[in-house]
């Protein structure tokens, strides 16, 4: 078996610089459009106010189904100004973020479901996903375009 010469540390230096390098000119295409997380957040709104009356009204089921479409297919539209598929959502460096985003999101809508006849408590649950939303999308936007910034 035939070995490979070892690199030495300034050529693994190098290496690792040109990657980093190459990452940078990324970061200013990352950016979501304005629309979207108020999008998603108006979504997530819609989902918990749906799983909250799912106990009162036949209609509500048919909100659930729209919005967990709207919410599986709106974060993958491709957009303009990408241009490499990297995204907030599947960059790794943000998946425990994602986690806890849906953690506390599920943590609402139980929230929304047990307080559900009471619709100053589901406007107020759905306020809390929607601005949950926005508030992780926003985040979760400038961490990866600062990762890239850096060359992380």
């Amino acid at each position: 078996m035939e070995r490979r010469p070892r690199i030495s540390p300034s050529e693994a230096r190098a290496a690792l610089e040109s990657v980093a390098d190459a990452k940078r000119p990324l970061a200013s295409h990352t950016r979501s459009p304005f629309w979207l997380y108020p999008t998603l957040g108006l979504a997530s709104a819609a989902l918990v106010s749906g799983i909250a009356l799912s106990k009162h009204s036949p209609l509500a089921m048919s909100v659930i189904a729209v919005t967990v479409l709207v919410l599986a297919v709106l974060p993958s539209i491709p957009r303009p100004n990408f241009k490499a598929r990297i995204d907030a959502f599947s960059h790794p460096r943000n998946t425990t973020i994602m986690a806890i985003y849906f953690g506390v999101l599920v943590s609402v809508a139980v929230a929304a479901l047990v307080l559900s006849p009471r619709p100053g408590a589901i406007a107020l649950t759905a306020l809390a996903a929607f601005a949950w939303t926005v508030g992780i999308g926003t985040f979760l936007d400038r961490r990866l375009e600062r990762a890239l910034r850096d060359g992380r």
